[in-house]
């Protein structure tokens, strides 16, 4: 397929958008269409080189896949392999852990799953994530597994009829984006199905343009207007789209057409005056594939050094970038991309390389971020400070494990008059036991506690309208036969507790409304996450932060993408009678100071992960829930004279 000099020139505006995007520039808030963009030309591109090749009847399945492992792979394993070297010397053992973790998802492209299900996208954490920005990636190489062979059946198809059809299954992705949004904005903007509507049409762009019976009545070259005007609706979405969960949708649609409109006319197309032509934009275009994957690991690293990003951190992420996609571009993107050699060597590299990633990732993990070759860099002085998971985990199993086998033990029979029913995921559990540590609340009164995740709500409260557990799991059918006789057996309070997502509000939201009719109160906790607060030992132990700075420190390291989610659901259900919201935060920080306490003064930890009460952290949070008067708790003698 000959070069087409406007095209490089588009990917140079659309890598510059996503660059923009991610340094926070106002103008680009909507940088994120870039990727949009780039979907399209590959759609346009990809079509052709397997178009011209299925004419020729030269195309080979394994020859296409050669050529894209020789043009994207050699820049990407060079990336993986010095992020993964330069994150043991700047990032926190949690932050290593979820980094190898992406470099083995980035290795076998599955990138975008292991995004959508860790990570938030458009929060400000996605800073601190140097291989976030993978998931496009990921997302193309998921679309060609499938793409060729759509194009191989259709071979024998006419022209107009392949384009029907290749319309058809784009309107249905497109459908699948609209309605899908609704439901989870993010699982759309992550997922391959509901971004093949944007290749699909670049797809489709060529076979408009390139059949001789379809071309000449297009008649792009003679509509110079339309060049300019789709130009200016790609800057203008650049600029104005900031409501990212209409994307992949209609919020994309504007800037993927008038990349359409650009693509036709760039292979007959000429104009007096083409911006895309120019050298700055044609160069970056050139550099754009290094460009994009050097810009987030670079961007990450600075990021630790300054989380306000200052203009000026922000213009050496700029040159920085420039510099190695460069050099990856002169040194390994355009070399192997040259690089004669047998098919069965370029195999067995691949494998070799690939293997080595995914061993070296899932090490990463296993060590739990390489947490003891880095506590050995500690000073003595300071490893007080260091949370030592494995001796905490085996000091919550003698408390927990005894305080839960009892609690199971317990027949339904004997929950009559119980005062606290606590339903939830492992934070219920945490609940109980901080509640039964504390003599004062465990005196005045009686709790049981019923596992059931957030997922699980919806589902239960389906089966309680429905009056049948049929097609419960077990855990659940137990759930279920307490729930369904709560005002019988006489259980006056109900309490909530999850990590709470939002994916399953809707059904929480739902089961809270039930329930708010069954007890005389209900309480729901949200959540309280933080980074990993072992690995944010790590820091704590090789500064000399005084106790404010460790408060602010803390403060700093709340999960905002879990408070969020959190915040959806206290959203949802603040016009529901006989519920009452507590933030759990609040019993460890002041939101006025800005301050959070997470270790006694003898410099033991609270919490030990993002949110699970250490031995100390299960009493404390206790007496502050008795103190506070939290859940309605007061001596009975109090109760009798009110």
């Amino acid at each position: 397929m000959q070069y087409i000099k406007r095209i490089d020139g588009l990917r140079g505006i659309s890598v510059l958008a996503v660059l923009m995007f991610h340094l926070n520039f106002a103008l680009f808030e909507g940088g994120f269409i870039g990727v949009d963009i780039f979907f399209v030309i590959s759609g346009f591109l990809i079509t052709g080189v397997i178009q011209d090749q299925l004419n020729k009847s030269k195309f080979n399945v394994f020859s296409f896949y050669l050529r894209r492992i020789k043009r994207l792979l050699p820049p990407l394993y060079v990336m993986l392999f010095i992020v993964a070297g330069l994150s043991l010397l700047w990032f926190l053992p949690h932050e290593i852990k979820d980094i190898y973790q992406a470099i083995v998802a980035t290795t076998i492209y599955l990138s975008n799953i292991f995004n959508y299900r860790e990570t938030d996208y458009f929060n400000t954490f996605h800073a601190k994530s140097p291989l976030l920005h993978t998931w496009s990636l990921s997302v193309e190489e998921q679309f060609y597994f499938v793409y060729p062979f759509i194009l191989i059946l259709l071979r024998k198809v006419a022209t107009k009829k392949r384009i029907l059809i290749l319309l058809a299954l784009t309107i249905i992705s497109f459908g699948a984006s609209f309605y899908y949004y609704h439901i989870d904005p993010l699982y759309t903007f992550y997922y391959p199905w509901f971004r093949g509507w944007e290749l699909g049409l670049g797809g489709i762009t060529f076979l408009l343009v390139t059949d001789p019976a379809i071309s000449p009545k297009l008649r792009f070259q003679n509509l110079t207007w339309l060049y300019y005007l789709s130009l200016i609706i790609i800057l203008l979405s650049i600029v104005f789209c900031r409501d990212y969960s209409y994307i992949p949708n209609f919020g994309a649609l504007p800037a993927v057409l008038a990349t359409c409109f650009i693509l036709a006319g760039s292979r007959t197309s000429d104009y007096r005056f083409d911006p895309l032509k120019s050298s700055l934009l044609v160069g970056t275009g050139l550099i754009s594939y290094s460009l994009y994957l050097w810009h987030q690991p670079i961007l990450a690293i600075v990021y630790t050094f300054d989380e306000s990003l200052l203009p000026t951190s922000k213009l050496l992420i700029v040159v920085l970038s420039f510099i190695a996609a460069y050099l990856s571009w002169k040194l390994v993107e355009q070399p192997f991309r040259k690089l004669k050699t047998k098919p069965a060597r370029i195999w067995v590299a691949t494998f070799i390389f690939s293997a080595s990633l995914v061993l070296l990732g899932a090490y990463g993990h296993i060590s739990n971020g390489f947490m003891n070759f880095l506590m050995n860099r500690i000073p003595p002085a300071r490893k007080a400070w260091v949370v030592k998971k494995d001796e905490v985990m085996a000091k919550r199993q003698a408390v927990w494990v005894s305080l839960l086998d009892k609690n199971e033990a317990r027949p339904i029979s004997s929950l009559k008059n119980v005062d606290y029913l606590i339903i939830g995921d492992s934070k219920s559990e945490d609940m109980l036991t901080a509640f039964t540590l504390n003599k004062d609340i465990s005196t005045n009164y009686t709790f049981y506690q019923l596992r059931a995740d957030d997922e699980d709500m919806g589902a239960l409260n389906d089966a309680l309208l429905k009056r049948s557990s049929a097609g419960l799991s077990e855990v659940n059918k137990k759930a279920y036969q307490v729930l369904s006789q709560v005002k019988v057996l006489g259980i006056k309070n109900i309490i909530l507790t999850c990590t709470w997502q939002d994916d399953s509000n809707v059904g929480v939201s739902k089961l809270i409304q039930s329930l708010s009719q069954e007890a005389n109160s209900l309480y729901v906790v949200s959540t309280a996450n933080w980074n990993d607060v072992t690995s944010l030992s790590f820091k704590l132990a090789k500064s000399n932060m005084t106790d404010n700075e460790i408060g602010a420190f803390f403060y700093h390291n709340i999960r905002e993408d879990w408070k969020r989610q959190s915040d959806h659901l206290h959203e949802m259900i603040t016009k529901i009678s006989n519920v009452t919201w507590l933030n759990k935060e609040d019993a460890f920080c002041n939101s006025a100071r800005k301050e959070c306490l997470l270790y006694t003064k003898d410099k033991i930890a609270y919490i030990f992960d993002s949110g699970h009460f250490t031995i100390e952290g299960a009493q404390y949070f206790g007496n502050v829930a008795w103190k506070n008067h939290w859940f309605g708790f007061r001596p009975r003698s109090a109760e009798a004279g009110r």
